[in-house]
């Protein structure tokens, strides 16, 4: 089942993370986690990124960094 999962992994195309608007860059992130969710396509919008009007209420997958006070800091989203 290992295997399986790093296939998988090797498959995702991922975007670089984005800083989310509000979070304190000065907060060290040493004890970050990183959590998977998962969210309407719109989101990409709050990034700049691209999204076809016909596809915004399609779901896409994101790794959110949290930081050790459970603010969101950043995020990717991974197709």
């Amino acid at each position: 089942m290992g295997s399986s999962r790093a296939a998988a992994a090797a498959l995702e195309v991922v975007t670089p993370f984005f800083s989310l608007p509000f979070s304190d860059a000065a907060l060290p992130l040493d004890q970050a986690t990183v959590i998977r969710v998962e969210l309407p396509r719109s989101a990409l919008e709050l990034a700049g990124l691209p999204v076809d009007a016909d596809r915004r209420n399609e779901r896409i997958r994101a790794d959110l960094v949290l930081g050790a006070d459970g603010l969101a800091r950043a995020i990717r989203f991974i197709e």
